[in-house]
């Protein structure tokens, strides 16, 4: 959906080409798998699409995505990304529907203030407009405060999340929003964007704040990394039960229940 409703974040081939493909695909389905409640109602809206067609599967986190209590297996992987310290982390493609600018500006906010040590860890490959980021991260004299990991191997994204103060994920817009999802299942607190899907998915496991506003963004992170450990070891025990309520055996009963009526209800017309 994000290529109608932010099509100014995406290169205009890309545009141009889905813009054509999905509202033909969905003319012509039986019907439409939706990961988020979210989805399904921006789906229903922008391609006029009738609700009794959809059907709304979450998708799940692999339990592999746990808590971790390795010490020299964390620092080992910390070394491995030339990460030092203390770190709130990132997970992403770097492009702006993600809002990544934001986020470096908040961290810059946080550091102004001088109560934290903390360094920002983006993670994920470059995508569209990325060197953008690199040029604010100059201009705001933060290149020894914030590490560009590049593309993290899935082994090794248990082991961040774990190793990680504090996950930030203050994307425009998210179908589902994964990221949060592993970072709750791996016992690390998070702060994500207010809208679309990821309010259904973090509900009050977490900070949701205003992706536009960097102020609260940056009031959020110190509120958790500032204050006593209760409110953050309560915001971690609501993660783990939120993240069990996502499995992908609950998806793929689901997902087959779907198929096995799509293909009754075709024979029947047949």
């Amino acid at each position: 959906m994000t290529f109608f409703l932010f099509p100014k974040m995406h290169l205009i081939s890309k545009r141009l080409l889905f813009k054509k493909i999905i509202p033909l695909s969905s003319a012509y389905s039986d019907a439409i798998i939706c990961v988020s409640e979210n989805t399904a109602k921006d789906a229903i809206q922008i391609l006029e699409i009738t609700p009794d067609k959809i059907k709304i599967i979450p998708l799940g986190v692999d339990s592999r995505f746990k808590k971790i209590d390795d010490i020299n297996l964390l620092k080992a992987t910390k070394a491995k990304y030339n990460i030092s310290g203390n770190f709130i982390f990132y997970l992403g493609t770097l492009e702006p529907r993600k809002n990544i600018d934001k986020l470096i500006s908040a961290f810059k906010l946080v550091l102004n203030r001088g109560t934290l040590d903390h360094k920002l860890v983006i993670g994920g490959e470059k995508g569209w407009d990325y060197k953008k980021l690199f040029n604010q991260v100059t201009a705001l004299n933060l290149n020894d405060r914030i590490v560009f990991t590049g593309f993290i191997p899935d082994k090794d994204l248990p082991l961040l999340y774990n190793a990680a103060d504090l996950f930030v994920y203050p994307s425009k817009y998210e179908g589902f929003g994964i990221p949060v999802l592993e970072a709750m299942a791996c016992g690390t607190p998070i702060i994500s964007s207010n809208v679309s899907s990821l309010p259904q998915i973090v509900e009050e496991a977490g900070i949701l704040v205003n992706p536009d506003n960097v102020d609260e963004i940056s009031q959020a992170i110190s509120k958790i990394l500032e204050n006593d450990t209760n409110y953050k070891n309560k915001l971690i025990k609501k993660g783990f039960l939120q993240a069990k309520k996502f499995t992908w055996e609950n998806a793929a009963k689901k997902t087959i229940n779907l198929y096995e009526d799509v293909y009754a209800n075709r024979l029947k017309r047949s």
